[in-house]
């Protein structure tokens, strides 16, 4: 079922943490109890899912932002700047609390060490007629693999995720760097409410207790009908079954199997940049 859009409708809720991101440039990596200078630093907002919902504002995709956020002066200016890009916001629940916060080293490679505290953005949310109806006119929605994590969290996941399968709402899972610690129960029913699963290669192979790609892509199609692996500075592949369309809006993509190179690159700083790649794959899906 292709959906159609007019006026202020969205056409992605993103699901997930919004947080404030520390960073630190540093020459390495200290050792455990070492010591190390942060030669440069700064702040900004961030979060896995939040990330996605800015980067897709930007590029005149409509998205409203799912989670939650503390209502502190750091989480206020945070939801000022969203407003700033025109994020639909109807869907943000503010808390009395702190706003959650990471700490991200970058080294002069470009890799970063991530240390995170997810505060508010743990908490339980509350399933309303705001977010329902949202996920029920969107056309994808996308779901952060940190929000399994917590126990408070994943029946509200699987809730929105079976909204939107009564409604011909895509369902995408980023499975996130974690998802190799979330119970095997959880990610079986998780995986069998996502028609599009987003995961890194190493995370592909956690998801389906695999030792090699072409296994974990074998096991992973039992489940999902579609996958997008992100291979860094090789490239991504997509992989669908035959007998999926993603409900009508690529019927051409049945049963493909494609593989796209990376533009080579000097890496400044890799934070955010598997959230900036759903972002821009979610954009070309829904404008080609």
């Amino acid at each position: 079922m292709k959906k159609r859009h007019k006026g202020k409708t969205c056409q992605v809720v993103a699901v997930g943490d919004i947080l404030v991101d520390n960073l630190c440039w540093v020459n390495k990596i200290p050792i455990s109890g070492g010591d190390e200078m942060i030669t440069k630093s700064s702040r900004q907002s961030g979060g896995s899912a939040a990330n996605t919902c800015v980067i897709l504002n930007v590029m005149d995709i409509r998205c409203a932002f799912c989670g939650i956020i503390g209502n502190d002066e750091v989480g206020n200016q945070i939801i000022s700047a969203l407003k700033g890009i025109g994020a639909d916001l109807r869907c943000l629940q503010q808390i009395n609390g702190r706003t959650g916060y990471t700490v991200t080293m970058v080294e002069p490679c470009g890799e970063r060490t991530m240390l995170s505290f997810r505060d508010s953005s743990a908490g339980a949310l509350k399933l309303t007629e705001d977010i329902s109806d949202a996920v029920r006119e969107a056309q994808i929605l996308y779901l952060s693999g940190y929000l399994l994590s917590q126990p408070v969290q994943v029946e509200f996941v699987f809730q929105l995720a079976q909204i939107a399968r009564e409604n011909g709402t895509i369902v995408m899972l980023d499975t996130s760097p974690i998802i190799g610690s979330i119970d095997r129960d959880v990610i079986i029913k998780m995986l069998s409410l996502t028609d599009v699963l987003m995961p890194n290669q190493q995370e592909m192979l956690e998801v389906a207790q695999a030792l090699s790609e072409e296994e974990a892509v074998h096991r992973l199609l039992e489940s999902v009908p579609s996958l997008v692996v992100k291979k860094g500075s090789t490239g991504s592949r997509i992989i669908t079954r035959s007998d999926f369309d993603f409900y009508g809006l690529h019927p051409e993509a049945r049963g493909i199997d494609c593989s796209a190179a990376a533009v080579p690159v000097k890496p400044l700083d890799t934070t955010g940049a598997g959230d900036s790649y759903n972002a821009g794959f979610i954009a070309s899906f829904l404008t080609t």
